[in-house]
């Protein structure tokens, strides 16, 4: 995996991702490197300063801003860990667009929620671009890949876990009781909460819409979920 930039290399030295490589251009500033020197040390990972047009030559984004991580395949968690700890997790129903889960990463990885479930099959995956474009928000936040969302909703539910679904026809999510352990179930913009995952959840939420267009992007509706969760929980 290749990871560009300043902020998600930085990320990436203090997660627990393996690092084998990290190339700078000559001309990124000094203060910089001197402040992932010792991260790079702990890391034990080898590094070098190249010409720019060698990082231009492993650059997707091209945007790499002098500097870049060879690291070790994005490991994603099991589930099951997630089910050990308390807290608010989204489940992710055909969220394809990688940009609109980097955004949901970043956010969570904010509001600091238990994790994020999202398919094997209809689901973007954590990408190079994907963690360049949460800022690195992906190395400090557990996602779990499954076959069916529909089997780990029943698990939830009897495991203590509240299931609801956010879509347009459900009761405002700032009247609804959001405490203690919770799911979130967000559907894709096209074509929202699959009817079947919906009709097993214990309740469905909305946020309230008061001018003319009708509905958020899903990324932005999904981080004014989580803090209007921990609004509830941690009166913040």
């Amino acid at each position: 995996m290749i990871i560009e930039g300043k902020n998600p290399c930085y990320e990436a030295l203090i997660s627990d991702i393996t690092i084998e490589k990290i190339l700078f251009s000559k001309t990124i500033p000094g203060d910089y490197v001197e402040k992932l020197k010792p991260l790079i040390k702990q890391k034990n990972c080898k590094f070098q300063f190249v010409e720019k047009n060698i990082l231009d030559s492993y650059s997707q984004s091209k945007k790499h801003q002098g500097v870049i991580c060879f690291a070790s395949e994005y490991k994603y968690t099991d589930f099951d860990v997630m089910l050990k700890r308390d807290g608010l997790i989204l489940l992710l129903d055909k969220i394809e667009d990688p940009q609109n889960l980097a955004s949901i990463i970043r956010s969570s990885e904010c509001g600091k929620i238990n994790g994020i479930v999202i398919t094997k099959n209809h689901s973007a995956l954590v990408t190079d671009s994907v963690i360049k474009t949460s800022t690195g928000a992906a190395f400090h936040t557990d996602i779990a890949r499954v076959t069916n969302l529909g089997d780990v909703i029943d698990k939830l539910k009897n495991n203590g876990y509240f299931v609801f679904a956010l879509d347009m026809d459900g009761n405002s999510i700032y009247k609804t009781n959001l405490t203690g352990n919770i799911a979130l179930v967000v559907g894709s913009e096209g074509f929202g909460v699959t009817k079947s995952y919906k009709k097993n959840c214990d309740g469905v939420v909305k946020i309230p819409m008061r001018g003319k267009v009708n509905s958020l992007n899903v990324s932005n509706a999904t981080a004014i979920a989580i803090f209007e969760y921990n609004r509830q929980n941690y009166g913040e």
